[in-house]
This record gives structure tokens, sequence and C-alpha cells, in this order.
């Protein structure tokens, strides 16, 4: 996890669209040869904690769905 990691988990961050923006938190997963996976979720649409809880959620369901991937 990277030192300026807010949520504390690898692939789950915050990211802020210009000043006054509320942001959203992210979750992303690198995959070699395939690129990325990503989903958003608006911290103005769920409030801060909720939108962090998905982004972990979903997080957790790329990494998943990459290891099953990786099995085939």
């Amino acid at each position: 996890v990277r030192r300026n990691n807010r949520s504390g988990i690898a692939g789950v961050s915050f990211k802020s669209a210009r000043p006054g923006h509320p942001g959203y938190w992210m979750a992303i997963t690198y995959t070699a040869g395939k690129g990325s996976v990503s989903k958003a979720f608006s911290v103005a649409e769920h409030g801060d904690e909720k939108a962090k809880k998905l982004a972990v959620a979903e997080r957790q369901r790329q990494l998943k769905q990459k290891r099953s991937e990786n099995r085939s």
C-alpha cells in the first residue's frame, strides 16, 4: 500500500475531480497484458463511508475475477 493511500487497501483510492468537488472512491485492478479494470463510486451520490465500502467490495470482486481468469 502506497504511503499516500487514504483507504489503507491496495487498489482502492480517493480521487477528487477538481477543488470543491466531493470526489469519488475508485477500485482499480491491473492485469499484465490485459490492461486495467476500474469502477468509481461518487461521494456525492453515496456519502464518503458508503462509497469507500463499495469501492473496497468492488476491488475484492475484481481480484476474485482476476484469480479465476488466471486459473483458466
